[in-house]
């Protein structure tokens, strides 16, 4: 099905294109083996939420995460447009197909045509998870997930009032958290959804996406802390780009400084795959 759009990308960066190659296969397994498609918004804390809730309300449906490196892909997009999809979170309304639903809330999609049974769209509503949750479409979630929606409401708002921390944790419940009200207790409940925030940073494949999709949909916030090491690697990246931005002298030119190294964030070995169904 992919075949022609994976060999015009054959000179794609190596992490890149096994992310599509994956991808493909992920597809093509689903449609094979019958299952339900949902497609959420790849990379994204929101849309790995928004995948999250589904799989718990549908665990025989495949969760596709799709980035728009390859919706914006004239080769794939016409293949993915033709996919039967039974619902679409976060996502640009890219399919000719009836879906289920379709939930988001970009500007960008505002005067778009889309093809949905249900709609759930408010380009002021904070996040496409926490519209899922407001639509009912896929019924109630319990409390866990509920936390999740409303997390992404900052996370997708980028609407903090601390800066991106650089605290490193071995364990969640190292993480101290007291009754407070006001000003500190938004900025204790921040260092709380910075972690959620950030495990989606540290997510590279196809197989991350599924694997911390379905420690959320089970665990809810406490199904990071698998992902503990991953993020302590890039808290330190980031002490670490913090430290030469205080070193630079400051002068009339503006400087930005981003340093992530992918290849030495490395998905934990006890957790298996081996008995989920995706």
């Amino acid at each position: 099905m992919f075949k022609e759009f994976l060999e015009a990308h054959s000179n794609d960066e190596p992490e890149l294109l096994q992310y599509f190659k994956d991808l493909s296969v992920h597809i093509e397994k689903a449609i094979s083996d019958g299952r339900p498609l949902y497609a959420v918004h790849g990379f994204c804390t929101d849309g790995g939420v928004s995948g999250a809730m589904i799989h718990f309300a549908d665990p025989e449906g495949v969760i596709v995460p799709l980035n728009y490196a390859i919706l914006n892909d004239e080769l794939a997009a016409d293949i993915l447009a033709d996919i039967e999809w039974r619902g679409i979170v976060d996502l640009k309304p890219f399919n000719r197909k009836t879906v289920n639903f379709w939930v988001d809330h970009h500007l960008s999609s505002l005067d778009q045509s889309v093809n949905a049974r249900k709609i759930r769209f408010d380009m002021d509503g904070d996040s496409g998870a926490y519209q899922l949750l407001l639509s009912s479409f896929l019924g109630e979630f319990p409390l866990h997930l509920v936390e999740l929606a409303t997390m992404t409401r900052t996370t997708d708002t980028a609407g903090y009032i601390i800066q991106p921390p650089v605290g490193q944790y071995s364990k969640l419940d190292e993480l101290i958290i007291t009754e407070t009200e006001g000003i500190e207790g938004r900025k204790q409940e921040e260092e709380r959804i910075w972690l959620l925030d950030d495990v989606w940073g540290t997510v590279i494949s196809v197989k991350d996406h599924l694997v911390l999709i379905d420690l959320l949909a089970k665990l809810g916030f406490m199904g990071i802390e698998k992902f503990l090491p991953r993020i302590n690697q890039l808290r330190e990246r980031r002490k670490n780009a913090y430290d030469i931005a205080d070193s630079i002298e400051v002068n009339s030119d503006v400087i930005v400084y981003s340093y992530i190294d992918q290849d030495k964030l490395t998905i934990p070995e006890d957790y298996s795959l081996m008995e989920q169904k995706w």
